[in-house]
């Protein structure tokens, strides 16, 4: 599984679905300009980016110079825990900007508030009360009425925490500190864009912290009693890549093919859980 940087595999990440589909081979910038236009036909895409990435890298306004006008707006920085009022002040500024399409630029919080966030503008959510109703965890009876997601996600993960590959979001009410779900009609990324070299910005602490988080899927697959032979060839698909790759990343963080290895791990574990 050799890293090509001058050509790029496009393709569906689990074999059986057709949503996500990944791409590497490509810089993140170029290969986000391709498919904007080529995949998604995009006019007016909304970046959200990580804070971190966008003070103290090239890494944001990379993405912006290869979308050009067709940015009509960016959030730098979410915080932790995905909360209810960044979320709808993302929303309500997506709205207003006509966005039909969202990046998410970096790991963290953002994966899942873009999916909040799309799931969000189908519903013409604008209050607390009105995000609360999308929640699973929902009184309000009218689940089956939620309208899903018709803005796509773009994801450019920066860490091994594989959320990109699930349709699963969770935040944070700000008023009451609860953390809420939200699956009903949520949808993950439609594209993933895989690129190593970026994620030589990421601290190691955090690199190898959500990847060995990924080898726990992996073995707390195998170890399951209720396991299937399908998802336990997964897991050690994946431990095959992560293990090997998070050692080599440790010890030579500038090792891309390593560090492209842990990311296709990444892709087994999520497999393995999703048996």
């Amino acid at each position: 599984m050799a890293l090509n940087a001058t050509s790029e595999t496009f393709r569906p990440a689990f074999p059986d679905h057709d949503h996500p589909k990944i791409t590497y081979g490509l810089p993140y910038p170029e290969a986000c300009r391709k498919h904007v236009e080529s995949t998604f036909h995009a006019s007016r895409v909304y970046i959200i980016s990580s804070g971190s990435l966008a003070r103290n890298t090239e890494a944001l306004a990379s993405l912006q110079l290869a979308l050009g006008s067709k940015v009509v707006g960016t959030r730098i920085g979410m915080k932790s825990h995905t909360l209810w009022s960044e979320i709808l002040e993302i929303v309500n500024e997506a709205r207003e900007a006509k966005a039909d399409l969202l990046i998410t630029l970096g790991a963290g919080s953002l994966t899942d508030g873009a999916k909040i966030i799309a799931l969000a503008l189908a519903n013409d959510v604008s209050t607390f009360e009105e995000l609360g109703a999308l929640a699973s965890d929902s009184p309000d009876k009218q689940q089956e009425r939620i309208q899903p997601p018709d803005v796509p996600i773009v994801s450019i993960p920066t860490s091994l925490s594989g959320g990109e590959y699930s349709d699963l979001g969770g935040a944070t009410n700000d008023e009451t500190h609860r953390k809420h779900m939200f699956s009903t009609s949520c949808k993950g990324p439609a594209l993933v864009v895989l690129d190593a070299e970026l994620t030589k910005t990421t601290p190691a602490s955090v690199w190898l912290s959500t990847g060995i988080r990924a080898v726990d899927h992996c073995v707390e697959t195998i170890c399951s009693l209720q396991g299937k032979a399908e998802a336990d060839n997964n897991a050690e698909a994946g431990l095959k890549l992560l293990v090997p790759g998070l050692l080599k990343s440790k010890t030579d963080g500038q090792d891309l093919e390593a560090r492209h290895r842990c990311q296709m791990g990444v892709i087994e574990a999520m497999k393995a859980i999703g048996e």
